[in-house]
């Protein structure tokens, strides 16, 4: 909810990228799913999941958010990298390939209050030789 009444620098105008009025009391909220399938940023596949778009050293902090950033960031973002960086850590340790058995659903994201994934993805984990 809007304080004041108050003149963004972009996002206004056909372009989107003229000044945008917001008056006072206006309710403003914004979608990070939304944002992290902008077209204009991630090219015409920004739907598609394609992880070496993130391999260039040009890439914005703020292009991907999943965390937030600044003052909402989220508290238990340390946390939640923690856990995945180790478990990430001791599957490869274990594991010497992972497969998606044939037949599988391509997988679709569900939207609630968090985002997640719509299907089950079940996998099959081939232990490394001893």
């Amino acid at each position: 909810m809007t304080l004041n009444d108050v003149t963004l620098p972009t996002g206004g105008g056909k372009s989107g990228k003229e000044p945008l009025a917001i008056s006072k009391d206006t309710t403003i909220m914004y979608s990070l799913q939304g944002m992290q399938l902008r077209k204009d940023i991630y090219g015409a596949d920004a739907d598609i999941f394609r992880p070496e778009r993130w391999e260039a050293s040009n890439v914005n902090r703020w292009h991907f958010i999943p965390y937030n950033h600044g003052p909402r960031m989220c508290m238990g973002r340390n946390f939640g990298q923690q856990q995945m960086e180790y478990i990430l850590a001791r599957i490869c340790q274990e594991y010497a390939e992972i497969r998606i058995p044939e037949g599988q659903r391509e997988q679709q994201i569900k939207i609630e209050l968090n985002t997640k994934m719509a299907h089950p993805c079940m996998c099959e984990f081939v232990r490394r030789e001893k």
